[in-house]
């Protein structure tokens, strides 16, 4: 493609009879940085560094051929845009470009999107690093160190895809050749330190354990940060002499430890998967800890997450080989990654480092708090024990230990420290951070692994997998037909309990119930249906149904007015399920009669408590606002009784005056009945109500029973409007 007149760079016939990669037929390397020399003393270049990120999926997935054809297409794109310019295939997918510094992004997003669209299925990712050089900046393999640099900076970035180059980047090259080159002379002169970090046990805000982290203080850089000559050496396959020198530093520290008598604790040492790719890590470990006479408890391995990838089986049986041998396993930096759930399916650790990434926001974010309380109940479930990393404030500590999170590690307890300020701990010197009893860490374990966010707390993670599930449905009524959208396999089998043969079957009374009358268990549910969408708030009821009493709780999820659509989610409770011996039967059995007679049932005592013991949903469970009886019964008298009949019916629950009224009628009870306009209708309703007194424990209780009155006729009536007590019966 012929380029715009006047951006042409200047190509002598002599180029094009240069040498020429066999495969792409652009320039090799030497060809290349011959002709740009040459090209260079224009001025106004720019030099464009092209790596394809994931280009060995191609290879993988479509064989060698397909990548030497995707190659070829790329090399053609690049002739196709840039025109007669110098470029070269460096090696493999690397190509550089030499070309006129205008209009360089256009031409870059140009060439990203063809070779984009070559292979659209595997979202091949290009990147592109440019550099402008300077006038008097003519070394070729200078320039091109440069643009490489800046291509670098943004690997792995998903938001970036083009970077030009800045002097901080040569800057950090100039610092990673400085580490890799100066790296065993820090080693050798005690540059590298180990610094020891507590991990602080939530329930009892005691030291449970240490980190060891590596430190290099540098006598002519100062201090450098394990994040930037880590990756360093890393890339260069020094990480396992450093991994091994700490070992080796931390072990020398217990020994010494050890002999003092000062308490001991357990300390955890990174590991890198390089360290396993160039050792057998099993059997240093061992070597160093036998040379220092350190048991295995005392020693915890941390693997950081990146490290690990589903499809390594080397890796898998390298850490099950040192579990094997008494080794704790732990994961760091879990949420770090891209597979953090594939790698818990995948390897087996004992504890779940969470990433202190998720506290970074904890204040602003209102979703780090459901992340956490998630990846917590999670890991409970898989049998792993939990720490947090990069705990700094007290509302993080109360909250992680709110959701049962193990350990905290953080700044709020101490920053990594060197080993002479860790041993007045150890020492337990007064004005220190308490040391855990190292005998106590098993027993600190067992309470730790109880997950308090779970449905079973009580049962241990083993059986709490097996335990009954929850029976959830989430209804919706729609134009007067209601339907279970969703309806869990327990619900399903408590419907079959309940009498129904299928959900469908469940549903379809929701019509006899609004049209013509149905059975009153099945009247129950939905008029705590009905409660729910005036109320808007969570309700509940009891109920009997088929023989089993039933416990239903139930929430509004959202109603659409003008489409005339409400939905709702519930849970069901088979309350008949929970008896244990004869007389939890015996009283099983009396409560299905009583609920199939009574809409609510109340407890009072001789000292002027009172408590709900069965509430339908026509009304509210006023206990739960008033503790008080005397307080409660004016409140229910004022919430539901007939203005009429409210100051009677507050003499009516005089509970000093029930046994003189029940001996005056000869009976072991009062009885009256009131008018009441409750939450199912707008017209006032005769209800009877019965006092009944009974001695418990030495002390009177009453038991307050009540009942609806169906085609009452107050003429008629045998039973007195209030005995004991006199008066009328109010009207509506």
């Amino acid at each position: 493609m012929e380029r715009e007149t006047g951006r042409k760079l200047s190509l002598p016939l002599a180029f094009c009879q240069e040498r020429r990669d066999e495969l792409t037929g652009l320039s090799t390397m030497t060809a290349f940085m011959e002709q740009a020399g040459k090209e260079i003393q224009v001025g106004g270049a720019a030099f464009l560094y092209f790596n394809m990120e994931n280009f060995r999926l191609v290879n993988q997935r479509y064989g060698f051929q397909a990548g030497n054809q995707l190659l070829i297409h790329i090399a053609q794109v690049l002739s196709d845009i840039f025109g007669a310019v110098p470029m070269a295939r460096l090696n493999d997918d690397r190509f550089v470009v030499m070309t006129r510094a205008a209009h360089v992004a256009l031409e870059v997003e140009r060439a990203r999107t063809a070779i984009y669209e070559a292979e659209p299925r595997l979202s091949l990712v290009v990147k592109v690093g440019v550099y402008e050089p300077e006038a008097g900046v003519e070394d070729i393999a200078l320039i091109l160190d440069r643009a490489k640099l800046a291509c670098d900076s943004i690997k792995g970035m998903y938001d970036r895809d083009i970077a030009w180059f800045d002097p901080s980047m040569e800057e950090a090259l100039n610092l990673r050749t400085y580490l890799v080159t100066h790296f065993y002379e820090a080693l050798e002169k005690g540059w590298i330190e180990v610094y020891y970090q507590p991990e602080v046990r939530a329930l009892t805000r005691e030291i449970c354990g240490f980190e060891a982290l590596a430190r290099w203080r540098d006598p002519e850089r100062g201090l450098i940060s394990p994040g930037v000559f880590v990756p360093v050496l890393e890339d260069a396959h020094l990480i396992d002499r450093l991994d091994l020198y700490v070992l080796q530093r931390v072990c020398e520290d217990l020994q010494h430890i050890r002999r003092e008598g000062l308490d001991v604790t357990h300390i955890s040492v990174n590991l890198s998967r390089v360290d396993f790719q160039l050792n057998d890590m099993l059997q240093e470990v061992e070597i160093i800890c036998r040379a220092h006479g350190v048991p295995r408890e005392f020693l915890h391995i941390e693997i950081t997450e990146s490290a690990l990838n589903e499809n390594d089986a080397f890796l898998k049986q390298e850490i099950a080989r040192l579990r094997a041998q008494g080794f704790e396993l732990w994961m760091d930096d879990f949420g770090s990654g891209y597979s953090s759930l594939n790698n818990l399916k995948d390897f087996q650790f004992d504890m779940l480092k969470i990433d202190m990434a998720f506290l970074r926001d904890f204040e602003t974010k209102p979703q780090s708090r459901v992340i956490l309380s998630a990846v917590v109940d999670m890991a409970k479930k898989l049998g792993l024990h939990t720490l947090a990393e990069g705990v700094e404030t007290e509302e993080q500590y109360a909250f992680l230990k709110s959701i049962g999170c193990e350990v905290l590690q953080g700044y709020l307890f101490s920053p990594p420290v060197p080993l002479a300020e860790i041993l007045p701990i150890l020492r337990r010197e007064e004005g220190q951070l308490q040391l855990e009893d190292f005998r106590a860490a098993a027993f600190f374990d067992a309470v730790g692994a109880v997950n308090v966010l779970s449905t079973q707390p009580l049962l241990p993670p083993e059986e709490a997998q097996r335990a009954h599930p929850l029976a959830i449905g989430i209804l919706s009524i729609h134009h007067g037909e209601a339907k279970l959208l969703y309806c869990s396999k327990e619900l399903m089998r408590q419907l079959r309990e309940s009498g129904f043969a299928s959900p469908e079957e469940a549903m379809a009374t929701y019509h006899r119930c609004t049209e013509a009358g149905c059975e009153l268990g099945n009247a129950r549910f939905w008029e705590l249906v009905a409660r729910c969408r005036r109320t808007r708030r969570v309700e509940s009821t009891e109920n009997v149904m088929n023989g089993n009493i039933f416990s239903i709780v139930m929430r509004r999820i959202m109603v659409d007015e003008a489409r005339d659509r409400a939905a709702y989610v519930y849970q069901l409770f088979n309350l008949s399920r929970f008896g244990i011996g004869h007389q939890v039967r015996a009283v099983d059995v009396a409560t299905r009669h009583l609920l199939q007679i009574y809409t609510r049932i109340d407890l009072f005592t001789s000292d002027g408590q009172s408590e709900n013991l069965i509430v339908d949903t026509t009304q509210q469970r006023v206990m739960d606002l008033d503790s008080l009886s005397e307080e409660s019964v004016r409140r229910y008298a004022q919430m539901y009784i007939v203005p009429e009949d409210r100051e009677r019916f507050i003499r009516f629950y005089d509970t000093t005056t029930v046994l003189a009224r029940a001996r005056h009628a000869h009976n072991d009870h009062v009885t009256a009945i009131f008018y009441v306009r409750d939450e199912s209708t707008t017209e006032a309703q005769p209800q009877m109500f019965i006092i009944v007194p009974f001695r418990l424990e030495g002390k009177w209780c009453y038991l307050s029973c009540v009942r609806r009155i169906d085609n009452f006729d107050a003429t008629a009536s045998s039973v007195p409007p209030f005995v004991g007590g006199g008066g009328r019966i109010g009207r509506k």
